[in-house]
């Protein structure tokens, strides 16, 4: 997300910082500075590129509810291109809409991205809906939707050549069922 003085922080939720929130942003200086959750240092952006390139197969999923992603994702290519780090073949642009996806593939900076992730979070497409918009975009590799979703994908018998994910799952009962029925990744909150 952006900071109060429009630099990138990366935080999943201001919360965890006492006293920030989404209408009370700190300044970047005031995130860096900050513990979170009483005993850890935040992740910028510098320590993100160095982690990916010491570990050549790992990858960040751009993970934002801010409205204007291009905004954002345009200061991350920005700030990789001063680092020197070629930031599309290490990011995963999780999208929320078609609209998301083609401000995003329209923007000369930023239609370099190899990866996008269309996440049922927001707009709860029905799945035959998602598979007709983005089934021809090869781009669009993983299909992310809770449970409820992609148990409604099968009974369809929908056939997609995309990867399944579902969130948020953390009991290994469920973990277990899903896994027996193809799906290819479950988020959960802990290991």
């Amino acid at each position: 997300m952006l900071s109060k003085d429009e630099k990138v922080i990366c935080s999943h939720q201001l919360e965890y910082i006492q006293g920030y929130s989404l209408n009370n942003r700190p300044t970047y200086q005031q995130f860096n500075s900050s513990i979170l959750l009483d005993k850890y240092h935040p992740l910028t952006l510098e320590h993100i590129f160095e982690q990916l390139k010491s570990h050549k197969n790992a990858k960040i999923i751009f993970d934002s509810k801010e409205n204007d992603k291009t905004k954002i994702l345009s200061k991350i290519v920005e700030n990789a291109k001063n680092n020197n780090f070629d930031i599309f073949d290490k990011m995963i642009v999780q999208i929320y809409s078609e609209k998301n996806y083609q401000n995003i593939k329209s923007d000369v900076n930023l239609s370099q991205f190899k990866e996008f992730w269309y996440t049922n979070y927001v707009s709860n497409l029905l799945p035959s809906t998602i598979n007709a918009i983005f089934a021809d975009k090869k781009d669009v590799s993983t299909y992310v939707m809770n449970k409820q979703f992609w148990l409604f994908f099968t009974q369809l018998g929908m056939k997609t050549n995309k990867h399944i994910a579902v969130h948020t799952i953390n009991d290994m009962e469920s973990v277990k069922f899903l896994e027996q029925k193809g799906v290819d990744l479950i988020f959960k909150d802990y290991f």
